[in-house]
């Protein structure tokens, strides 16, 4: 009886650790003549982004699907001085990161 408890507990633990998901992203930003671009992609091993959306400065700007990037934001788009680009990304297995890039626009 205590050798099946323990197998069972073993294999409650395997699965659990099967279920988890490691979902990295890692994000570069530059700025090229008043363009602003940020380019992300997944870190070594991690689940793949399948979608992603995100704000700039609260108001949403969209949703694309898979890595398309990177993401161009023009001066235009901006207010002066700090603004704040959020984007939420979706792996996979439904894993999110949400990730905040301040630009400063003078």
């Amino acid at each position: 009886m205590r050798l099946l408890t323990a197998a069972l507990f073993l294999g409650l633990l395997l699965s659990l650790a099967r279920a988890q998901t490691v979902f990295r992203v890692g994000c570069n930003t530059t700025n090229d003549g008043g363009l602003y671009r940020i380019t992300c992609t997944e870190a070594e091993g991690s689940d793949t982004i399948v979608s992603y959306n995100y704000t700039i400065n609260g108001v949403f700007q969209g949703t694309r699907t898979g890595g398309d990037f990177p993401i161009v934001i023009g001066k235009e788009d901006l207010n002066l001085g700090e603004n704040t680009v959020k984007i939420v990304f979706t792996s996979a297995r439904r894993a999110t990161v949400e990730l905040e890039i301040l630009l400063r626009n003078f």
